[in-house]
C-alpha cells in the first residue's frame, strides 16, 4: 500500500501517463519535463543521488503548472503537486540538498 513521500512519487515517475489529457494545446511551454511524471522522476532520482539538487533542479520541481492541471486526471487519484511540494520543501528549504 502506498501512503506517500517517495513511493508515490516513484509510481508516479512510471506511470503511462493518462493525466495529460487534462494538458490544454494553448499551453505554451509544453516540455515532456514539466509533467508530473517527470518532475516525479526527476525527485526520485534526486532522492536516489542520481542527479545532483542543483539551482536548475531546484527550480524544475518547484514548476507545478502542468502537475496541478493533470491531478484531477490521476487514475490513482494521488497529489503529485503536493508531494512534489513537500519533497522540495524538505531537501531544498530544510538545508538538506547536499549542494
Amino acid at each position: 500500500m502506498v501512503e506517500t513521500g517517495i513511493d508515490l512519487l516513484r509510481i508516479c515517475a512510471f506511470c503511462p501517463n493518462p493525466c495529460r489529457a487534462a494538458i490544454s494545446e494553448d499551453i505554451a511551454d509544453q516540455r515532456e519535463s514539466r509533467t508530473p511524471s517527470a518532475l516525479a522522476y526527476l525527485a526520485v532520482a534526486v532522492n536516489e543521488g542520481y542527479v545532483r539538487p542543483d539551482a536548475e533542479t531546484q527550480t524544475a520541481l518547484r514548476d507545478m503548472e502542468l502537475a496541478e492541471l493533470c491531478r484531477p486526471l490521476c487514475v490513482y487519484g494521488f497529489d503529485v503537486p503536493a508531494e512534489l511540494r513537500a519533497f522540495a520543501r524538505q531537501r531544498f528549504d530544510e538545508g538538506t540538498s547536499g549542494a
